[in-house]
């Protein structure tokens, strides 16, 4: 059994699902190539994904999952504001959205 499992949460009106899945998740790159990532956010059809081993079923550690999920959460919450573009787009912008994400992550581990 999963120590994560997967689960819906209703971000201002509209239900976004989370899946906790096996393996790093891949996109292609556009040149041939494939990108790898530890979490994606999809906004069209509002779901996340997060990856909870790499491709030879080595688990990752509950703090990296925890950063991961709070960073891809603070994506869809700033896609969800509207912060997509101009002056306001912080809905892609990585720096921010890691170290806000690990910031949440920090206090939900400190039960703040």
């Amino acid at each position: 059994m999963k120590e994560f499992k997967d689960f819906e949460i209703n971000l201002f009106g509209d239900v976004w699902k989370v899946k906790f899945v096996e393996g790093w998740l891949k996109q292609d790159d556009g040149n041939g190539g494939e990108n790898w990532y530890l979490g994606l956010t999809y906004h069209s059809d509002r779901h996340i994904e997060v990856s909870i081993s790499d491709d030879d079923k080595n688990k990752r550690s509950k703090d990296e999952i925890m950063n991961t999920l709070c960073h891809e959460l603070m994506h869809a919450f700033n896609g969800c504001g509207q912060y997509l573009q101009g002056d306001y787009e912080v809905c892609n912008s990585e720096p921010y959205v890691e170290w806000i994400g690990k910031c949440i992550a920090q206090l939900l581990k400190l039960k703040i």
